[in-house]
């Protein structure tokens, strides 16, 4: 069972906004808060897994577990669940609250966000 976790989570930020978008995560030891951490990537850009990566390797390191809620911050900056992984050495868990309507992603990402 993992018992020490970092979860991440972006902020609110209006539909129309081009900018960096915060990120926070929270370091918990089983049901014990040890920490905020926070960062910011961009609104559907390509620097989340890097900006993850770098906020789980500033953390302590009895981290176990890496936990995220869908596999996108800030609209469409997808994180690199592998690479993610190989750069922290720590286990991703995503957790999703409904199945990811492919078609409709696939066609955001090629008319939408840039790259």
């Amino acid at each position: 069972m993992f018992a020490h976790a970092i979860g991440f989570d972006d902020a609110p930020f209006a539909h129309g906004w081009r900018g960096d978008v915060p990120v926070i995560g929270t370091v918990y030891a089983r049901t014990t808060l040890h920490g905020v951490v926070s960062g910011r990537v961009r609104r559907d850009g390509r620097n989340s897994t890097a900006e993850l990566t770098r906020l789980v390797n500033r953390s302590p390191d009895h981290l176990q577990l890496i936990l995220l809620q869908g596999i996108a911050l800030a609209g469409f900056n997808v994180v690199d669940l592998h690479a993610l992984h190989a750069q922290t050495g720590r286990p991703v868990l995503v957790v999703a609250r409904r199945d990811p309507d492919l078609p409709r992603i696939r066609e955001a990402l090629l008319t939408r966000v840039p790259g």
